[in-house]
């Protein structure tokens, strides 16, 4: 089951134009990661889920892509074309599936034997990465100021109380498929929709970094939920639908 209508995913381009770092809310307690970003028409924040309990919970996944393998991911989503480009959640589209295409199976299989890194560590690594000036693509959901709907967006609140950020940016930038059924988040899995941040090189290689929460499960069905297990605020929404 693709993303509900109040989130659109998608693919955007840009070059850095501030690394903020991590951003722990005083409120709420989540940590993110955030960028500043332009496709030199218009200006970006990029939200990274980095830890959203009070322990580590967010695996961080870090490899090498080829600029073949990088061409192909571009050519696959449109081209190299800076800004946002809406995919749809289907094999053959751009939109990228971690668990189900072979370029990410040293992904799974790393995810497997790690652990959480808390907000400080994951930052740490992405800061090292990261400059202004550099070249990302960006996998997740888009949102900006014309979303009128009530789905609670980190990016957009922080846009709200301050005036110097962007009011449109990425965020779910990591696996969006395999929430258990236990967590109100299993609405949003989904094949064919999962994000990754990557960092371009010079030469059209990329250093790609791909994040998962640490009860997410790597085996889902068609829906995007676990195997065997069936998200229920999914089926209330089907349900409730009109045919």
């Amino acid at each position: 089951m693709p993303f509900p209508a109040n989130k659109t995913y998608g693919i955007l381009q840009l070059q850095v134009t501030d690394v903020e770092g991590t951003h722990t809310s005083s409120y709420s307690g989540l940590s993110h990661f955030n960028l500043l970003g332009s496709d030199g028409q218009k200006n970006y924040q990029i939200n990274i889920d980095s830890q959203s309990s009070s322990n580590p919970n967010v695996v961080l996944s870090n490899a090498s892509i080829a600029s073949s393998d990088m061409q192909n991911i571009l050519t696959a989503a449109g081209g190299s074309n800076p800004g946002f480009q809406a995919l749809s959640s289907q094999p053959g589209t751009g939109a990228l599936d971690l668990l189900r295409q072979s370029l990410f199976a040293p992904i799974v299989t790393a995810w497997q034997s790690s652990t959480a890194s808390s907000a400080d560590q994951i930052g740490s690594q992405l800061s090292a990465a990261l400059s202004v000036g550099a070249s990302l693509v960006v996998f997740g959901t888009y949102y900006d100021d014309n979303d009128n709907s009530n789905e609670s967006r980190y990016g957009r609140e922080r846009a709200q109380t301050n005036s110097q950020l962007p009011p449109r940016g990425m965020d779910d930038v990591h696996l969006n498929q395999g929430t258990p059924d236990s967590q109100e988040q299993c609405r949003d899995n989904g094949i064919y929709q999962d994000g990754a941040l990557f960092i371009l090189n010079s030469d059209g290689s990329a250093n790609a970094f791909f994040f998962m929460f640490d009860g997410q499960c790597l085996q889902t069905d068609s829906n995007g939920n676990c195997v065997n297990g069936v998200c229920s605020t999914q089926q209330s929404e089907t349900a409730a639908t009109p045919a």
